[in-house]
């Protein structure tokens, strides 16, 4: 279980006095980063059992229920999420920051989905906001970002919105171009076709001794419009599968869209 869930050694150090509790967030994060949430909520429960006083282990268990591109979670998973959110709030390691990122999850999830979906929406990207305005570091700018992004509702004018989560990406990449979760979130900010300029850094590989073992983005994820780096796939295969983007309506992001990779045979990791 343990080599399968080692994605590298990339850390957001938590309060917790146990290694192993943090090297199992360390993990779940990676996950969710990617947005494999079943493999995330696994490890962040291993993080719990190694250390039940971590409150960011609760926090990460959380979220992983919350699926900003996807289906919207089920009573069940509200009310799971819900659960850990409660021992979350009251477990004895925490700092400011950490609780912070606490009663936002608490609004996200308020009493296991009371009011609308897009309320409690609203309601995490504002504590979002606050956490942000006090601690502007790299991972908050991300979560930050992604909950204004799980904000945009279907139908909605303009790229204002995706607009200022990606300053708040762009920001993350400048500072960390070998950060795990950057590129990912980058290319759903970039997902329309108005900033669909993102094939460069789809395709830029990372360092696979730095941080995380490398993944795979599902290239049909990315708008097929020309942009930077678009030079480097040119050709009529290219043209033939950007019309065909272009006139078949595009899905919802599905669960399981970043796979790790295998860096000796190539392909994806064994499961």
């Amino acid at each position: 279980m343990s080599d399968y869930y080692d994605m590298g050694t990339y850390s957001w150090p938590v309060t917790t006095r146990s290694r192993e509790a943090q090297l199992w967030f360390n993990r779940g994060l990676l996950w969710r980063y990617g947005f494999n949430n079943e493999e995330a909520v696994r490890c962040f429960r291993k993080a719990i059992e190694h250390d039940d006083r971590c409150a960011m282990a609760y926090w990460g268990a959380a979220m992983t229920y919350n699926h900003p591109f996807w289906d919207a979670p089920s009573r069940e998973d509200l009310e799971a999420a819900w659960t850990h959110v409660q021992k979350g709030l009251i477990a004895k390691s925490q700092n400011d920051r950490e609780r912070m990122y606490l009663a936002a999850v608490a609004a996200l999830y308020k009493d296991g989905g009371a009011g609308t979906k897009q309320e409690r929406d609203d309601a995490y990207r504002e504590q979002m906001a606050a956490t942000h305005a006090k601690y502007p570091d790299d991972e908050t700018k991300l979560f930050y970002g992604l909950a204004i992004m799980g904000t945009i509702r279907e139908g909605t004018k303009g790229f204002e919105m995706q607009g200022r989560a990606v300053d708040l990406f762009e920001s993350v990449y400048a500072h960390d171009k070998q950060h795990p979760g950057v590129l990912h979130y980058l290319i759903h900010a970039y997902d329309d076709p108005v900033h669909a300029v993102l094939h460069d850094r789809a395709d830029r590989p990372r360092d696979p001794t730095r941080a995380a073992r490398p993944v795979r983005h599902q290239r049909a994820r990315v708008p097929a419009v020309p942009g930077p780096g678009r030079e480097q796939h040119g050709g009529e295969a290219d043209e033939e599968r950007d019309a065909a983007a272009v006139e078949e309506p595009q899905e919802l992001v599905p669960p399981g869209l970043v796979e790790p990779l295998d860096l000796a045979g190539g392909g994806r990791a064994a499961d």
